[in-house]
């Protein structure tokens, strides 16, 4: 027995077989699963890019922004003792390029002479627009004080240290 003639006749009939199977079939009946296959590749593609996008992977250079820096305070310096009545003190720090604005955070001790210092809120100032910030003191004992920038979004930059002063009447 001959193999090829057998191989290529058996091709031939499948194929036949094929075609007039795929010809019984109508073409619309199959619109409703390549649509389904489409609309699911498109949700799948804009999720990627979404999610991608959130990582800022799709962002430009000039559409990232660069963190804002620690304002470096000046004055008073640190462990700075003050010998004067009214308690009015000025704090100073170096400006900060692209800061709109900055936000003070002024603490007093409240351990009435205790080893150990327990720090309360003074004052918490939210809008200052310059690089200097003047109050008056509650009283005769430690306060400390640190600044940070807050840029053009509103967003916080990183804080600065502490910076501990006294007062001694």
């Amino acid at each position: 027995m001959d193999l090829v003639p057998f191989f290529i006749t058996k091709a031939h009939s499948w194929s036949n077989d094929m075609a007039e199977e795929l010809d019984s079939q109508r073409w619309w009946q199959n619109i409703p699963k390549v649509l389904a296959v489409i609309t699911a590749t498109i949700t799948a593609v804009t999720g990627l890019i979404v999610a991608i996008n959130q990582t800022g992977w799709l962002k430009s250079t000039s559409e990232v922004a660069s963190p804002i820096s620690v304002p470096r305070p000046l004055s008073p310096t640190d462990r700075t003792s003050f010998n004067q009545f009214p308690r009015t003190v000025t704090l100073a720090w170096e400006a900060v390029t692209s800061a709109k604005g900055y936000k003070v955070e002024i603490e007093f001790d409240a351990s009435d002479g205790r080893a150990s210092p327990r720090w309360s809120t003074f004052g918490s100032i939210t809008n200052v627009n310059a690089t200097t910030y003047t109050f008056d003191f509650i009283g005769a004992q430690p306060g400390r004080w640190r600044v940070w920038a807050v840029d053009a979004k509103g967003q916080d930059g990183p804080k600065s240290d502490w910076w501990v002063f006294f007062f001694t009447q």
